[in-house]
Formats: structure tokens, sequence, C-alpha cells
């Protein structure tokens, strides 16, 4: 009999030990039932895998796959919008559920985050603008400017005043020299004041009185300060113009003013080559200053530029064809998430269907 009731408390509760075993432990999956919050989804503006259309609604190729993973699970989830150094950081001290955007997959990453599998290979990519063939013309355009045109007119006027005032001094004891009238005598102290600070010294005009030999004195020295800065100036412009030339490949980065993403995986690459770049907070931003000429090349996912670029600057912006050091993006999320795994077998399934190719085409982009 004992036997008997033995056997029986076995069959009848090894089941609901086993159960509660496996609730302890997690399947994994989460049923999100009526009662379950919404998952904390990050994004950052990066078109074509995560951007906000004319109607402000979050669009894309990681959108529209999480969008179709997430209708499968029956999850309810929000986005939440960050720079991609500030959605790292929510990933990593948990402050959202999982990361929809164009989340590269890394070693050092994979320390801090889990990862899904990845659903898209990619490369990095530079842009750099178009550079005219005259490069006379383009040299022109950088020296020609309105900062020149200032500089100039502040030099005429100088001058005219360090003239003005020799012609002072001089208008009547060295008349010969330094007519009296106003308009000639002005024009003889700008003469002299010109040769002397260009160290031509034709020595046809020279002060005699104490005054303009005072003024001629000063003027020497400060004529050796004026053309040593012009000389900079210029000298500045040509190298910069021998030292920025058309990027043609990466072999060309080092010698290049180069501006990447901040705390993006082409950060990290251009680091560990010896070249420091000048990091910017998106995108947009970073192709700004590569039109407005602040660099000369921006590196960045070759899919994102090659999209941005067409989008926001048609015409101005060459992305070089062939992208390099490629890597995989995949959805991010916490450390020890229990949405890895059901996101994992939703993802592969639909990595096999038409719709996924649809999307591709939808945003031309290529795998």
């Amino acid at each position: 009999m004992k036997i008997f009731m033995t056997l029986l408390f076995v069959v009848a509760f090894t089941p609901a030990f086993a159960f509660a075993q496996n609730s302890e432990k997690g399947t994994g999956i989460q049923p999100p039932g009526e009662g379950q919050e919404s998952l904390r989804v990050a994004t950052w503006e990066s078109p074509p895998f995560a951007f906000k259309n004319t109607t402000g609604r979050w669009v894309g190729i990681s959108i529209e796959l999480w969008n179709a993973i997430a209708q499968e699970l029956n999850y309810k989830y929000e986005f939440k919008e960050y720079t991609l150094d500030g959605a790292l950081d929510a990933l990593t001290n948990k402050k959202v559920d999982l990361g929809a955007a164009p989340f590269s997959i890394t070693p050092d990453r994979y320390k801090t985050m889990d990862f899904s599998r990845s659903y898209m290979m990619t490369g990095f990519g530079i842009a750099t603008t178009k550079v005219s063939d005259d490069h006379i013309s383009t040299l022109l355009n950088r020296i020609l400017n309105w900062d020149f045109f200032k500089t100039i007119s502040i030099l005429f006027g100088t001058l005219i005043f360090i003239g003005g005032l020799v012609w002072l001094f001089e208008r009547k004891r060295n008349a010969d020299q330094f007519a009296r009238g106003p308009l000639d005598g002005l024009f003889s102290g700008f003469w002299w004041s010109a040769v002397t600070m260009t160290t031509v010294g034709y020595g046809d005009k020279s002060p005699i009185t104490l005054g303009g030999r005072v003024i001629g004195l000063f003027w020497m020295f400060a004529s050796i300060i004026i053309i040593s800065g012009l000389t900079g100036s210029i000298a500045a412009e040509l190298t910069f113009f021998r030292m920025t030339p058309k990027v043609s490949g990466p072999h060309d980065l080092k010698s290049a003013i180069v501006g990447t993403l901040r705390s993006s995986l082409e950060a990290d690459y251009l680091h560990q080559e010896g070249i420091h770049p000048q990091e910017y907070k998106s995108i947009d931003e970073g192709l700004n200053a590569l039109v407005n000429g602040s660099i000369s090349a921006f590196v960045a996912d070759h899919s994102i530029l090659s999209y941005s670029a067409a989008r926001s600057f048609p015409g101005q912006i060459e992305i070089l064809p062939q992208p390099f050091e490629p890597n995989f993006i995949a959805f991010p999320m916490p450390l020890e998430s229990n949405y890895v795994r059901p996101i994992n077998m939703q993802l592969l399934k639909f990595l096999q269907t038409k719709e996924w190719d649809s999307i591709l085409k939808k945003y031309n982009a290529r795998q």
C-alpha cells in the first residue's frame, strides 16, 4: 500500500514540479497577454534603415522588418528616438528592450548586449565632394572669397591711413615728394606706404621730418608682420588644396580631413588606422560639413550614405562605388534578454519571404 501511494504521489506532482522549474528558468518566449507593457524600441535617424517620413511615422528597412516580426509575435511596442551613442548606452543600461536601426555586431558591443541573427550584410562607404578638373579655378575660388576681400579692404584702409599721416608731416617741408594738395598728397602717401610695406623701395619718396621718419620706422616693422601673415594665409590655402585631393579609396583617407559618425563602427576603424576623424551626431550633419568644405571625406555605412546623398544632396556628393570592411547588422537587445529566441525564430522565417525582398527593393538596398 505504501509503495502504491508513493507511485501515485510521483505521477501526480512530477509534471507540476517540472513546469515550475521551467517557469523559473524561463523558456525565452514572452506571450504578451492583455496587460503586457509595450516594448521600448530604440532607433535613430539613419535612412534607409530608420527615418521619419513626411507624416512623422518611422519607416525604413530595419523598422519595417521589426514591424513584421512584432506583428507575428503579437508584441506591442513604442519607438524611442536616440543618437547612435545614446541608443547603445540605453541598450547597455537596459533602458530599452531592443534596437531597430543599422546596429552592427562587434566584439566590444557583444560584451554588453545580445544580438539577434544578422539580417543584412553591409560595409563602409566613403562620401566625397565632386572636384572640378579645372584646378586653377578651384584654387581661385578658395582664395578669392569674401574673407579675402575683407582682408584686402582693411589693408588698403591701413595703407591710406599711414600714408595720410606721413603726408601731414611732410606736406610743408617735403612738398616735392608729398604734394600739398589733399588728393595728390594722399596718393603720394599711399604710394610711399605701399612700396615700404612690400619692401620694393623705389626711393622716389622718403620722409625727411622727424614725425614722418618715426611713422616710417613704425611702418617698416609693422609691414614685416602684415606681409608674413598674408604669406602664411595664402600658403595655408595652397597647402590645404594640395593635401585634400579627391578621395578615390580608403588608401587616401590618411591624407584627407575625414569625418564620421560618433560612436560608430567606422569611427573605431579610423582610429585603429591612425586617422583622427571629426565626429558628428548625425549623417546629415556630417554630409553638410562635407558640402561646406570642413572635411574632404565622410565615412559611414555605404547604404546610408548612398540613400542620404541622393535624397538630401543631389548632385553635390559622390559616393565611391565599392564598399569596404564588410560588417553585419542585427537587432541588439540587453544582455540575457528573453526576447532573443522568439525574435530569431520569426526573423529567420521572414528573411525567406517575398515580403523581405520587397522591402529591400523598396529602399534600393542590396544583400
